[in-house]
């Protein structure tokens, strides 16, 4: 049963390479002995930006913002034992938000499991559901060197929700490993040949019911259609040029990176403005076309719950958020798609629908700023837009939940 250390390491390091060519940029560790062999191979690869936590929990939420920010999956790896289970509430956030993370639990051989051997439990399975898949890898096997590539790169596409046709989450690679945990790798196995994901998922869940697509230029030819620019929007230059090009207003959700100042489309006060009983029956949609997740506001989401508008939610991936139920089309695409469906109907030549959005919302802005310039005490609305205001292009601002987000 003794296991050669150069195999593991050779094994560790080929993950490592794997997830490097897959173009994997972060691998977050917490310290430990028994996933040594697999945090050498992480930090002998320069090109990996390596981040070291303490604490398991303040690790794995950390993945969980790296992976969601740069839209790449990212390693996360613990040593064996309970330190496993602290990683599973950031799981459970990386499901709901559809988050890809490489959650790498190191663990002991089988002849100390159910032993009483320290730092050890039953680790089959550890987070349920919450992962896209599980995968427990034995002690590395030089014979099996063949496949370590495959069980890399099968990890990352589901990940991306590539292998299932599912939404991109977390994955859970149980690895055992027997000491001694420290060697040298030798030759890795033969890389196996790239795969862009894009090119991956156009072969899996981007196919388009030509049913579907018929009736989605049937309903936006109508002249009062609203665009909601949510969370996840695929491409939000593109997302602007259609709308620009309809004649369409974009309720654009602080999260959506839609919120481009001086473009006429762009509607960012809505919460606001839809708090005025007259605005909200005066611009009831006939068309709702919502592109990512839902917004955060309340007033807004119920504003759309209560229309009776035909809502069409477009997706890049199969999962749709609805609670209430409303959508009566959803479009597992992404921006440049539909920007291409539009293409086949005329532009608007009447720009009175956008008009009377954009008036209200420089108006709505103009109210705002005059309210917070008079406040004579601080509050959370005059935080925000200050804090907005004066951080450096390009920089990175994290937003607790609830009201700060909505402010």
């Amino acid at each position: 049963m003794r296991s050669s250390a150069t195999t593991t390491a050779t094994f560790c390091a080929t993950l490592v390479d794997e997830w490097l060519l897959c173009g994997v940029e972060h691998a977050v560790i917490c310290p430990g002995s028994r996933s040594t062999p697999l945090a050498i191979a992480v930090a002998d690869r320069a090109e990996l930006k390596l981040h070291v936590f303490h604490d398991e929990r303040s690790a794995a939420f950390a993945a969980l913002g790296i992976a969601k920010a740069s839209k790449k999956p990212a390693i996360l790896l613990c040593t064996s034992g309970t330190a496993a289970v602290e990683f599973h509430a950031a799981v459970v956030e990386a499901d709901h938000a559809q988050v890809p993370i490489l959650v790498c639990t190191a663990d002991r051989p089988p002849e100390l499991q159910n032993v009483g051997a320290p730092q050890t439990i039953n680790q089959q399975n550890l987070y349920g559901d919450s992962v896209r898949s599980f995968v427990n890898a034995p002690v590395a096997e030089n014979r099996e060197r063949n496949q370590w590539r495959v069980l890399a790169r099968g990890a990352w596409q589901s990940s991306l929700g590539l292998n299932l046709n599912r939404s991109p989450g977390p994955v859970h690679m149980n690895l055992q490993f027997r000491e001694p945990l420290i060697g040298v790798s030798e030759n890795l196995p033969k890389q196996l040949k790239p795969v862009v994901a894009e090119v991956v998922r156009s072969r899996s869940i981007w196919k388009f019911d030509f049913i579907k697509r018929k009736e989605f230029l049937r309903l936006i030819k109508k002249q009062r259609v609203l665009v909601i620019a949510g969370a996840d929007v695929s491409d939000v230059g593109a997302l602007l040029q259609l709308a620009n090009k309809m004649v369409w207003p974009v309720l654009a959700d602080p999260r959506s990176g839609a919120r481009i100042e001086n473009n006429e489309v762009v509607i960012s006060a809505m919460d606001s403005m839809l708090r005025d009983d007259q605005f909200a029956k005066s611009h009831q949609p006939e068309v709702i076309l919502r592109f990512g997740a839902p917004l955060v506001s309340k007033v807004v989401n119920s504003w759309l719950t209560t229309s009776k508008a035909t809502q069409i939610v477009v997706t890049a991936t199969p999962v749709l958020i609805d609670p209430e139920q409303i959508t009566k089309l959803h479009i597992v695409s992404n921006v440049n798609v539909i920007s291409n469906w539009a293409s086949k109907i005329d532009r608007f030549e009447d720009r009175s629908w956008l008009t009377s959005w954009s008036g209200a919302e420089a108006r709505a802005q103009d109210a705002i700023n005059s309210a917070l310039i008079n406040e004579v005490s601080l509050s959370e609305p005059a935080v925000a837009r200050a804090m907005y205001r004066s951080i450096p292009d390009r920089s990175n601002l994290f937003v607790s939940s609830s009201m700060p987000i909505r402010d």
